[in-house]
């Protein structure tokens, strides 16, 4: 994997580790149909500090991890949002909103890095 990809995989690892735990550990879920678990606000990945990114940030995040790609001399094909979610899980990162979330957050942030 080229180094910069190998970087953004790992952003992306580090930023998933920690997702659905409440504080004793045990695995958490939002209703559904609860007003908090809006699409825009729910957790598409969680950072191991604990920073949860809802979808603007996550396509915030892509969009840089493109950039950078980018100003690497890699292309961001096709494949590249499904570059990161493997990095991403391959290094402990989580998807608490499920890979399509992601892959929807990524390709929007891939997007408008042109």
């Amino acid at each position: 994997m080229h180094k910069l990809t190998y970087i953004a995989a790992a952003l992306v690892a580090a930023a998933l580790t920690l997702t659905g735990c409440s504080d004793d550990g045990s695995k958490s879920k939002a209703d559904p149909k609860s007003p908090s678990a809006s699409a825009s606000s729910q957790a598409i990945a969680v950072t191991p500090d604990g920073e949860s990114w809802d979808r603007t940030q996550a396509v915030k995040e892509a969009k840089q991890m493109a950039l950078d790609e980018k100003s690497g001399g890699n292309p961001t094909g096709a494949k590249v949002c499904e570059t990161f979610y493997n990095g991403g899980l391959q290094n402990g990162g989580k998807f608490p909103a499920g890979k399509q979330a992601w892959i929807a957050a990524c390709q929007e942030g891939v997007k408008q890095a042109g």
